[in-house]
């Protein structure tokens, strides 16, 4: 049987999400629902991230196992054709037998947008927010998230068997147009993690939350002060990593 990765970008605006749900449109449900017809039985994918209703991603990564003959090229060219226009396959390869597209991940880069001057052709893919940001600080509390620390404060109520000492490799934030851009590159995140800490930054940098509370709840990872959490659509799933050999298949790749 073998296995196939994908990497495809989506506007998660209209989305329930990436995971699939009952009755409610999601980016997995529609490419299992296309990739089903094309490939004449049904097939169930899996998603490096679960990302939330209305986040989007410029590189999410998925596999799926199939054991009939298929040119990935022509299921490349047919699955766009038929895919809503807010989900577009970039690329379509035979990948390692092993290879499991969120297991086998090393690493995750997210970005959030946050604009300044209200603009229409922005919205979708960005948090407007009119008030004044300290951005000296803001990069100041990003510096403090580097490392391992306890990010249960900044979830979504994980519970009790999850881990929720992350690995964060590099946290910014920088000027973009119009606005400012938060990077954040981990090897993994707790649920609405990264929204969670740009609401709580925002928080700081607008005097609504001081920085010694903002530090004390990444120290202790306890939820001690309520804050608002981050709009989804400012947010970008942009890169997912893997060790080299995890994703190299036998035969030719598309895209």
């Amino acid at each position: 049987m073998k296995n196939i990765m994908g990497i495809v970008e989506y506007d998660g605006s209209n989305y329930y999400g990436w995971q699939k749900q009952p009755d409610k449109p999601t980016v997995q449900g529609e490419i299992e629902r296309v990739l089903s017809i094309l490939l004449g039985e049904k097939i169930h994918i899996r998603g490096a991230s679960r990302t939330d209703r209305g986040v989007h991603a410029k590189a999410q990564v998925f596999n799926f196992r199939y054991e009939g003959k298929v040119k990935l090229k022509e299921l490349l060219r047919r699955l766009n054709s038929i895919l809503p226009d807010t989900i577009a396959i970039k690329r379509l390869r035979y990948a390692d037998e092993d290879f499991d597209a969120r297991r086998s991940a090393t690493g995750k880069l997210y970005e959030y947008r946050i604009v300044t001057v209200k603009s229409p052709l922005t919205r979708k893919f960005s948090w407007y927010l009119k008030a004044k940001l300290d951005f000296d600080l803001l990069n100041e509390l990003a510096r403090q998230i580097t490392g391992e620390h306890n990010f249960y404060a900044f979830s979504r109520e994980p519970g009790e068997k999850i881990k929720t000492v992350c690995p964060i490799y590099e946290a910014y934030w920088r000027r973009a147009r119009g606005g400012l851009i938060f990077r954040i590159y981990g090897g993994f995140f707790l649920r609405g993690m990264v929204r969670s800490l740009v609401g709580a930054m925002v928080r700081v940098a607008t005097g609504k939350l001081t920085k010694d509370q903002f530090l004390e709840m990444l120290c202790h990872g306890k939820r001690i002060y309520n804050y608002p959490v981050a709009p989804p659509e400012g947010l970008t799933l942009v890169k997912v990593y893997y060790e080299p050999e995890s994703t190299k298949g036998k035969t030719n790749s598309t895209g």
